[in-house]
């Protein structure tokens, strides 16, 4: 029995969120579907046999006007392959899957994050083109509500969408332990894991620490991004001595994330937090932007904060280091709950539920 061709669009496989999710799921995706992928460019931080697929092809994209060609081109792989269904991530592929789309070919595109916020809002271009190509008949995958009522106010909303959580990798829940230390006067080491740019609020981390001096309470920030926001960052740091470190990125940070007793996010805005639900399933407590979709994502397992006042983010830091609030309730509860909402295994049988759902809608029609 020939296997449903699924045509997988991705801006790059550089090592990011929504391209590590894919990678990951690509070896149990094969075994019930062809699997075509297509990214805009070249990048590759993967290695090439974790890239599990039939055909693999890049549009060489290099710049906004290369994507008018990249249209051209994905649609003779279209027309070659002729997909049961195409599933594309992040903005720019799905822009360009749609527009190659001229065969009545079911899509779906994946809603990652607050376009309206991170996208739309700095791009007249993208709102007016996005409105252009928007079809009711398009199906939409949304990493949470938040996102998806995001995307409803400022495009609109298909006829049929999807919920589909983000997993973490099975190297955090496998090695997942209670942090058994209640903090009392002791060294409290805090860790943040995000992109270097300015949604991600590192000014009230660091201004919190300005009032923090006379504590033995340290931060590690793993990411990298926006080299002036962590230049004029880390000038601060430095001028006044701040025990603020940014580490740079690693690509082991289910192992460094066992070295610390916290995890902080300081985001002014998320679409889904994976960072936090990676911190939660390997035990860390979490110390939270007062977000509503991090309260439902960690099932307000969390101790939150007002991502705008530094004063209070301090009294919450003192407390926890005089031992007035019980980090260990919090890390058993994560882990519990990281195991019964967010794995691998989990993650797989929603999304080949919508895939069939999508497949079998077509097939009818």
């Amino acid at each position: 029995m020939r296997k449903p061709i699924l045509l997988c669009v991705i801006d790059s496989l550089g090592r990011g969120g929504a391209e590590t999710l894919l990678i990951g799921i690509l070896p149990d995706l094969s075994i019930s579907y062809e699997i075509i992928l297509v990214t805009l460019t070249d990048l590759c931080d993967f290695k090439e046999e974790e890239i599990i697929s039939s055909k693999r092809y890049s549009l060489n994209v290099t710049n906004k006007f290369s994507l008018f060609f990249s249209i051209i081109k994905l649609k003779k792989i279209i027309r070659l392959h002729k997909p049961d269904l195409i599933h594309a991530h992040l903005v720019n592929s799905s822009i360009v899957a749609r527009m190659a789309n001229s065969t009545g070919i079911p899509i779906a595109i994946s809603l990652h994050s607050i376009l309206s916020k991170n996208v739309y809002n700095n791009s007249f271009i993208y709102r007016t083109i996005e409105k252009k190509i928007f079809s009711k008949k398009h199906f939409a995958i949304a990493v949470s509500n938040d996102v998806l009522e995001d995307y409803e106010s400022s495009i609109g909303l298909p006829e049929k969408s999807f919920l589909l959580t983000n997993y973490v990798d099975d190297a955090f829940i496998n090695n997942a332990s209670v942090k058994a230390k209640k903090i009392a006067k002791f060294p409290l080491k805090i860790v943040s894991v995000g992109n270097i740019k300015r949604v991600k609020n590192y000014e009230i981390l660091i201004d919190c620490f300005m009032l923090l001096k006379d504590y033995d309470i340290s931060l590690d920030i793993f990411g990298a991004g926006e080299s002036t926001y962590l230049k004029e960052l880390q000038r601060i740091i430095d001028v006044n001595k701040l025990a603020v470190k940014f580490v740079g990125s690693s690509d082991n940070i289910s192992t460094q994330l066992k070295k610390y007793d916290l995890f902080v996010m300081s985001s002014h805005h998320e679409g889904f937090g994976m960072a936090v639900v990676e911190a939660m399933a390997i035990g860390l407590p979490l110390l939270l932007s007062d977000l509503k979709v991090l309260r439902t994502v960690t099932h307000q397992n969390a101790v939150f904060f007002d991502q705008n006042d530094p004063l209070s983010l301090a009294n919450i830091l003192v407390n926890i280091y005089d031992g007035n609030i019980n980090l260990i309730e919090y890390s058993e509860t994560g882990i519990e709950l990281a195991k019964k909402h967010y794995t691998k295994s989990l993650y797989l049988k929603k999304i080949n539920e919508i895939y069939f759902y999508i497949l079998n809608l077509t097939n009818k029609s």
